[in-house]
């Protein structure tokens, strides 16, 4: 290294000239060679012997006997550790991971095989009495149809004021006196189960009104219907009401040339609760043996076919698991 005389910048020896200034290193002053200094009266050196050396002056440690020495026929030979296949590499992995119960693959199995007959037991329980209650609704209607007969239907009846409706009540076609379909629809207080149970019978005197036309031209119907609450035992008109069926379907069943829209039984019933006292009237319940219960809802038996269908399904995803697991 070598100082710059302008800038006292340190240059390295290789270069020449200044990289802060550009003075040229001839102009630097040359360094002076090493002063050796001579200090007089110096003491001489002595030399060191084993005798003189510094390691010589510590005392030594006190010794101890020697450890007792062990003969190699004393020494016991060593055991070979027993081969064992199972700690292998190939079969480390089973060591780490527990091979899958049985019973485990077999409990899933049985308690779908218990949730399956449990829900078809109830659904076939639930499909015998929705049956039975629908074959004795048609016996009962095919004994009051033939005695239904004796009953005469006038439009200048006599009226009655203040007159209430006496449970049980029999619908009737007005014009051909047949039993009408909405006895199959009456709640158990007011569906008669023979003849000598009807207290009030109810003519409907229904006529389809063209209400539009198809697009094939043909006409689409609605029904009018004069519904007659009549005493049995006074054949005395007690109410009278006028109703309109639904709206006719958008589209007319294929094969048919004749679409009406029909009123609801709902309505029927409505009109019979509205003019019935209360002393005649059963608890609000949905007993079990009622058409809400069976024929409208029929709750039970879809509830049940639903729970099977689900089953099934989670059936078939298992062996479809099964099978892309084995491949």
């Amino acid at each position: 290294m070598w100082e710059c005389r302008n800038c006292r910048e340190k240059i390295e020896d290789r270069y020449k000239h200044c990289w802060n200034c550009g003075a040229s290193k001839a102009d630097a002053p040359q360094p002076s060679p090493p002063v050796r200094i001579r200090l007089k009266d110096a003491p001489p050196v002595k030399e060191l012997t084993p005798e003189t050396a510094p390691e010589a002056q510590i005392p030594p440690k006190e010794e101890f006997p020697p450890k007792a020495t062990i003969s190699p026929e004393e020494i016991p030979p060593k055991t070979a550790a027993p081969h064992r296949d199972d700690l292998l590499f190939g079969n480390a992995s089973a060591y780490e991971e527990k091979s899958p119960s049985k019973i485990g693959g077999v409990v899933p199995l049985v308690l779908w095989l218990a949730a399956t007959i449990g829900v078809g037991l109830f659904a076939y329980y639930s499909y015998q009495k929705t049956q039975a209650f629908e074959n004795r609704l048609r016996e009962d209607f095919a004994v009051l149809a033939p005695q239904a007969r004796q009953f005469a239907f006038s439009k200048d009846a006599p009226r009655e004021k203040n007159a209430t409706i006496k449970a049980k009540v029999l619908p009737l076609g007005a014009i051909n006196k047949d039993v009408d379909n909405l006895y199959y629809n009456l709640p158990d207080d007011l569906r008669p189960a023979t003849i000598d149970e009807v207290k009030t019978i109810l003519w409907l005197d229904c006529k389809p009104a063209e209400a539009g036309v198809y697009e094939d031209g043909s006409p689409a119907f609605r029904d009018k219907c004069n519904a007659y609450l009549v005493d049995r035992n006074t054949s005395k008109v007690v109410q009278v009401q006028d109703f309109s069926g639904e709206l006719p379907p958008l589209k007319k069943q294929w094969g048919t040339s004749y679409a009406s829209g029909k009123v609801l039984p709902e309505t029927y019933i409505s009109y019979i609760r509205a003019n019935q006292p209360q002393t005649e009237r059963a608890p609000l319940a949905r007993a079990s043996d009622s058409p809400a219960h069976h024929i409208w809802f029929k709750s039970e038996m879809l509830y049940a076919t639903g729970l099977l269908i689900l089953l099934a399904a989670a059936a078939v995803g298992w062996i479809i698991y099964k099978i892309k697991a084995a491949l």
